[in-house]
């Protein structure tokens, strides 16, 4: 969420980045969050993982792609729970990783590419239109998507329906409220201010 947040204030809420920062400090001196944060940077957390942790998992993914680089192995033969429920593999730990290894390059391209198209629609239809106090909702919508995106980089998200559907459900309800928001000059070519129409 941390990410999310980040991102989100820098390309649409700069203001918010001094606040940031100042909770950023703080939360780093977190006696659980400080532990989590320097782990990431230790060598050793590095070679464990490579060895029998994320690291390894990720590589079982691309290794799994590999075999088949356009099409993967095929839907429910890697790194999800229904894999792992029939020892076909282990769980990858990321969505991405288990996308590449059941459906290979074109399946990772496009699922990509229908989350860059979500983030590109609520940006222009919710982001964009909202003003005062609808501008935070909106931010605060885009975030939440964005959080479930980089989240899925360490877990598999969408692996469970709840997650999921509530994702989607989202989605769905940020861009319904968008469009009932009023329309921008910006987004109404041929109409000139001052004229109706």
């Amino acid at each position: 969420m941390g990410a999310a947040v980040l991102i989100v204030a820098v390309v649409y809420e700069r203001r918010l980045l001094p606040i940031l920062v100042v909770l950023g400090v703080i939360a780093f001196f977190i006696p659980s969050i400080h532990t989590r944060v320097m782990d990431l940077f230790n060598p050793v957390y590095a070679v464990k993982s490579s060895a029998g942790g994320r690291m390894l998992l990720w590589q079982q993914a691309f290794d799994t792609m590999a075999k088949n680089p356009l099409f993967g192995a095929g839907l429910g033969q890697y790194g999800g729970y229904v894999a792992t429920s029939h020892s076909l593999s282990s769980f990858s730990d990321n969505y991405y990783a288990k996308v590449l290894g059941e459906t290979g390059l074109i399946g990772l391209v496009l699922f990509i590419a229908m989350h860059v198209a979500i983030l590109r629609e609520i940006a222009t239809t919710v982001v964009r239109r909202a003003k005062g106090r609808d501008r935070f909702l909106a931010l605060a919508g885009l975030t939440s998507i964005m959080a479930a995106l980089v989240h899925s980089f360490v877990e598999n998200l969408f692996e469970y329906n709840y997650t999921a559907s509530l994702y989607f459900i989202i989605v769905g309800l940020i861009l319904l409220w968008g469009r009932t928001l009023p329309e921008t000059s910006a987004e109404t070519p041929g109409r000139k201010r001052g004229t109706l129409k």
